[in-house]
């Protein structure tokens, strides 16, 4: 992919994904900002037709290998992504087809360039210093626009998860994850009514939900298809006491 631009917002310069990063690191992570779509498009992923967004791409250890260039290598690459997956920044998924990588909130602090905006930054990019929130640009009246794409950060179906997931911790890994996924109507309905059976399970209740998964390894995991354990109802104080004078009776009559 040649031609074009992107932008950068200092705010990147006190992100730990530039200081915590190695040379190599950060060379890999701005290969990748070049090589990412700029415009919607579609490729095949997982033997079907896929519909790339501005911000994803459909690509391959090797051909960001080749495109780093000299210096680089395969493993370098691999511990990078995992390394910008942890900061929030990317969500990764391999497949034997290719691997799809989407960099996360792209269209936030993009969006003036994909709407003609200058390179003077108008646009203000992700505050990443306070955990990846967006802001907008204190002019009034010029960044309505850009407020409402910030506002509008997730999407309604995954609005939708969220408000029934009872652990909510890491929303923007499992909005990561659910971009990935991509859940058409009839798989998030599936989602929707297993979650509501496997919050009423014992599993999920006991100990005030200390062993429900967070959200992200719920969804990556596809833990709707697990089975709800039929597990008995908790004892109750008159069922504890019921059973200790009845093993009590049984020993006196020894």
């Amino acid at each position: 992919m040649s031609g074009g631009w992107i932008k950068l917002h200092r705010a990147l310069l006190d992100h730990p994904i530039f200081t915590c990063s190695t040379p190599e690191q950060i060379k890999i992570l701005l290969t990748i900002l070049m090589m990412v779509n700029h415009k919607p498009n579609r490729w095949v992923f997982e033997g079907e037709k896929y519909d790339v967004k501005a911000g994803e791409m459909i690509t391959s250890l090797d051909s960001i290998h080749k495109k780093c260039g000299k210096g680089i290598s395969i493993k370098n690459i691999r511990t990078a992504l995992k390394k910008f997956e942890n900061l929030d920044f990317l969500a990764n998924k391999s497949a034997k087809t290719g691997r799809l990588i989407s960099i996360i909130n792209w269209e936030a602090y993009q969006v003036g360039w994909q709407t003609g905006g200058n390179e003077d930054g108008k646009q203000v990019a992700d505050d990443w210093q306070t955990g990846g929130k967006q802001v907008a640009s204190n002019k009034e009246g010029k960044n309505d626009k850009n407020e409402k794409n910030v506002r509008n950060k997730y999407t309604d179906s995954f609005e939708s998860f969220w408000k029934q997931y009872p652990k909510k911790k890491e929303k923007t890994k499992a909005f990561a994850a659910f971009k990935v996924l991509r859940p058409d109507q009839e798989l998030l309905n599936t989602m929707m009514s297993a979650l509501s059976k496997q919050k009423e399970s014992n599993d999920w209740k006991k100990e005030g939900g200390k062993y429900i998964v967070y959200p992200e390894r719920w969804i990556k995991n596809h833990r709707w298809e697990d089975e709800v354990s039929q597990s008995s109802e908790p004892e109750t104080v008159w069922d504890k006491n019921k059973a200790a004078g009845m093993a009590f009776l049984a020993e006196q009559n020894k």
